[in-house]
């Protein structure tokens, strides 16, 4: 596919504290399509062993714990997009870190220039 590539990396390199955890930031990405944000948490999930095929509700608050970093998008009209529950995946590692990569697509095309600012866990990372 011939396109131009308008996403644009914002600041990244910066600690947060959330859900009682706290991360390493390494990237975020937002482009007219949605938001892409990789971070390291400093913990891991806690999986309790479940058996009838459904997620129990402590390996959901697990999940919710380490995967929900909040995400709050602002745009040029007002509009607040919350990012905070997308999609997500993780990877545990031996240190006791999990490396997790979010991503949010937009329900319309948002040019990057129409994002005001992106705030990670109460830290205003970019103000456009």
């Amino acid at each position: 596919m011939n396109y131009d590539d308008t996403t644009i990396d914002l600041p990244a390199g910066f600690s947060v504290d959330y859900n009682g955890l706290s991360a390493d930031v390494e990237s975020v990405a937002i482009s007219p399509i949605g938001i892409t944000v990789d971070y390291t948490a400093h913990d891991v999930m806690n999986w309790q062993e479940q058996s009838d095929g459904k997620m129990s509700d402590h390996n959901s608050a697990e999940m919710d714990r380490i995967m929900n970093l909040p995400i709050l998008i602002t745009l040029s009209d007002g509009t607040v997009l919350d990012a905070t529950e997308s999609g997500a995946s993780s990877r545990t590692n031996d240190d006791g870190t999990t490396n997790v990569h979010k991503s949010y697509v937009f329900d319309v095309l948002a040019n990057p220039e129409d994002v005001t600012s992106v705030t990670i866990a109460d830290m205003k990372v970019w103000q456009g």
